[in-house]
Formats: structure tokens, C-alpha cells, sequence
């Protein structure tokens, strides 16, 4: 004889597609949004993706200060599970890049500063030039947003705009390198110290 409630039969009714009792998987749903939108920065009514970016900072100086390996593979863990917590929000909004996923965004942040040094200056310049690709998306970012509509193709498009991101940084830390002009005033200055 059955003396559970009907309500206490439902939380352990089985899911045929699942597998996972009911209130589980509304947990484990929960637990993939609260970190697919990067706990709930992407739920930002203006500019979400900014917002996650700027959230994704301090995480970011914290891994690299880790050292390349933790940073590397921070990274790594993040964007499969990111991809992953991202196809739960997929599925509820029928939306290949729902606005409110931005651990894509994480991952961006994470990969542009991994060129940079503990400076707060190239940290701005970090999430300056990943906000630039990431909003005007030239190729081949533009392409992966719109031919992989998936969570993978989320997650790429970011990645390939943090990868040019990180170039353009990397140019714009080391240029004072290559060019002469810079290069015939640091000998000047150097002249005159020594004197």
C-alpha cells in the first residue's frame, strides 16, 4: 500500500529522457544557469555580456597569479562546463546565444589575459580588446556565430575573439620593442642617467 502524497510521488517520479528523479534535475537545471550566466551577471538587464566580462576580472587575475598551469587549465574546466551549463539554457529558451549566457564571456577574459602581467592597466586593455572582438566579430568569429548554432558554437565564437584579443594585446604590450623611435629615446634616456 502506497502512503506517500501525491506531492512526495512526484519528486520521485523518474524522467524517461533523464533518468534523474524531478526535483533533481530542476536542482542540477538550476545549478547549470546560475553558472552558464556566471552567477547571474548575464541576468544584467543592460549589457550582460559587459557585465559578466567585468565579472570575470578578478577570477581571471586570481588563476593567472596561479601560474600558467592553474590558469590554463581553469580555463580548460570552464569552458566544458560552461558548455555544457550553457545547452540547459539553450533548451529552455529555444536561443542558440541566449543573452543571459556569459561564461562564454568568462572564458574570453581568461584567455586574453593570459599575455598580460599583474598591471591593473593591462587588465583594462584585456577586457577592452576582447569587448571589441567579441561586439564586431570579424572573421572567423563571425562565421562560427553563425554557422554553430550550439553551446560549442557559443562557446567558440568567444574563444576565437579572446584568441585575436589576446594578439592585439600582446602587439600593443611589446610594439615599444619595434619601433626605432621609441627604441633611440630609451637610449637617450639611458645616456643621460648614466651621466
Amino acid at each position: 500500500m502506497d502512503f506517500s502524497f501525491s506531492g512526495e510521488r512526484e519528486a520521485v517520479a523518474v524522467e524517461k529522457n533523464t533518468g534523474y528523479p524531478v526535483k533533481m534535475r530542476k536542482a542540477l537545471e538550476e545549478i547549470a544557469v546560475f553558472w552558464a550566466s556566471f552567477f547571474y551577471t548575464g541576468k544584467s538587464p543592460k549589457a550582460p555580456g559587459t557585465v559578466g566580462s567585468l565579472a570575470a576580472l578578478p577570477l581571471a587575475w586570481g588563476a593567472w597569479a596561479m601560474g600558467p598551469v592553474f590558469g590554463w587549465s581553469a580555463t580548460l574546466f570552464i569552458f566544458i562546463s560552461g558548455t555544457l551549463a550553457a545547452k540547459v539554457i539553450i533548451k529552455r529558451t529555444g536561443e542558440t546565444d541566449h543573452q543571459s549566457i556569459v561564461i562564454d564571456e568568462v572564458v574570453g577574459i581568461l584567455i586574453t589575459t593570459s599575455v598580460a602581467s599583474n598591471l591593473w592597466w593591462h587588465y583594462l586593455l584585456a577586457f577592452l580588446f576582447f569587448r571589441l572582438f567579441d561586439i564586431t566579430k570579424p572573421w572567423p568569429v563571425s562565421w562560427v556565430d553563425q554557422k554553430w548554432k550550439s553551446a560549442l558554437g557559443t562557446m567558440m565564437d568567444d574563444t576565437l575573439a579572446a584568441l585575436l584579443a589576446a594578439a592585439a594585446l600582446w602587439l600593443a604590450l611589446h610594439a615599444h620593442e619595434w619601433s626605432p623611435v621609441l627604441h633611440r629615446s630609451e637610449e637617450h634616456t639611458s645616456e643621460l642617467q648614466s651621466r
